[in-house]
């Protein structure tokens, strides 16, 4: 009696171990689609363009700058910039705008437009001793220089109108820059 009860309880246990074997999940994590990895991605870049002021006779001038963000998904990104000129007017002020910014980006399949985004920015603008909040609706693209989804650079063009809480003291400025972004 004492054998068949202690075989019983080791062909209990036995059955017990199988069957936890058997709930096992077992296999391989799947591999992250080529969109994600494209999609979420830093990058730092720098910028170079032109900027102009319709108001106070103020002509076209180089301005330099540089910006650091993030693209989460396909569609959305965020960062922040800052670029800087020489007005050319009669104080030859030097005017550095820092803006926080957000866009929307297009996506799809058409050369150039798949990389296109439209966004906004918020941020103060410096010129001289006056500081003034300022807002920015722009557009862009960055098409990348390789067809590798880790690490590559990108090429594009931005333009935005940055418009200040007080226009009389900081004018309104369209500025226009050559984008050159490293996405890692």
């Amino acid at each position: 009696m004492k054998k068949i009860l202690l075989t019983l309880i080791i062909l209990s246990g036995s059955l017990t171990s199988y069957a936890q074997m058997e709930n096992r999940v077992m296999g391989t994590m799947p591999e992250e689609n080529e969109e994600s990895q494209i999609a979420s991605k830093w990058h730092v870049g720098l910028l170079s363009g032109m900027s102009s002021s319709s108001e106070d006779n103020i002509s076209n001038t180089a301005s330099f700058g540089a910006s650091v963000g993030y693209q989460p998904t396909q569609y959305l990104g965020g960062g922040f910039e800052a670029v800087t000129a020489k007005q050319d007017d009669a104080n030859a002020f030097q005017r550095t705008t820092a803006l926080i910014k957000a866009t929307l980006h297009v996506g799809g399949d058409i050369p150039i437009i798949n990389t296109a985004y439209v966004g906004g920015g918020i941020g103060p603008v410096f010129i001289s001793n006056k500081v003034r909040w300022a807002g920015a609706p722009m557009l862009g693209f960055d098409v990348p220089l390789s067809s590798s989804s880790k690490d590559f650079m990108s090429i594009g063009l931005n333009a935005k109108y940055v418009f200040t809480t007080n226009n009389n003291e900081v004018p309104r400025e369209l500025a226009s820059a050559l984008a050159l972004k490293y996405w890692y």
